[in-house]
């Protein structure tokens, strides 16, 4: 088969994978829980008479301080993208790869020549894609959320949209590259579950319980500098930002260096438990 042909074929995994995960309707039923989420914090910003220990109402800002105002509202659509994005695709990865074993289909999918670590890498490609789509209709959902609460709190777009063009800019970009790093880890968990246990129920267990579990773990721990879920944590608190995590952080000051370190190797971890079973092991059931 030449390369253009194993190209066109591996392009077509990578589009049936999608199409799977366009149609489970777990992932749209987490995606309204993020327009909810939305809802509810566009609420108690609106609100509030005080937010982070603020001397004033927090929606009073938008007309003396909105930068103030600005920076509040990166910060809660940045956490709650991070939060509900993290779950869609830890559910979504191991449904699309521990499916396949418990279904029995990934027989039929072996039988027509496709190998093993080929069609797991077409199901990450597919899960990459889905996590790049997701961050996109996010970050659109969180724009028209902004627009709103301009608009419901009696603001002007001539004052906010300068204040996202300079001193904000860079924070919006830190949050951004913090949710597509928290994205690749959730997928990594997701597909590894999957392929080691091999089931479905195996992998909707590790992509429940991997995270309470770490936090548990970690506790105030001195070890806890070398977990994955306390490194993702404080993760905007290393690479700059002011605010602390509201989960469990790093025991001791760590840079933004040691956190995408200690990340990276996590992920790579992951990777490993992946590929080596679908390498290793013949599908026999």
């Amino acid at each position: 088969m030449t390369a253009a042909a194993c190209a066109a074929r591996f392009g077509l995994l990578v589009r049936g994978e999608l199409r799977k995960l366009a149609r489970q309707r777990l992932n749209w039923l987490l995606v309204a829980l993020a327009v909810v989420s939305g809802s509810m914090a566009g609420l108690v910003l609106s609100t509030s008479s005080g937010v982070w220990h603020a001397e004033h109402a927090y929606r009073d800002s938008l007309q003396t301080n909105p930068t103030y105002w600005v920076h509040g509202i990166v910060v809660v659509a940045g956490m709650i993208v991070r939060i509900v994005e993290g779950a869609l695709l830890l559910f979504a990865a191991a449904r699309l790869v521990g499916m396949e074993y418990s279904s029995g289909t990934i027989r039929v999918v072996l039988a027509r020549g496709v190998g093993r670590v080929r069609l797991l890498t077409a199901k990450l490609a597919g899960l990459a894609a889905f996590a790049v789509g997701v961050t996109g209709a996010f970050i659109l959902l969180v724009a028209v959320w902004g627009l709103v609460m301009v608009g419901v709190q009696g603001g002007s777009l001539t004052k906010v949209l300068p204040v996202l063009g300079g001193s904000e800019l860079a924070d919006v970009g830190m949050h951004l590259l913090t949710v597509l790093v928290s994205a690749a880890v959730c997928v990594l968990i997701g597909a590894a579950g999957a392929a080691v246990g091999r089931s479905l129920p195996f992998a909707m267990l590790v992509a429940v319980g991997f995270f309470p579990l770490d936090n548990f773990v970690a506790g105030g721990r001195p070890y806890n500098v070398y977990q994955l879920g306390t490194n993702l944590n404080g993760l905007n608190e290393t690479l700059g930002h002011m605010r602390e995590s509201i989960f469990t952080r790093p025991a001791a000051p760590v840079d933004a260096t040691h956190s995408l370190v200690v990340i990276g190797e996590w992920c790579a971890v992951l990777l490993a438990a992946a590929y080596l079973p679908t390498w290793r092991r013949d599908v026999l059931e």
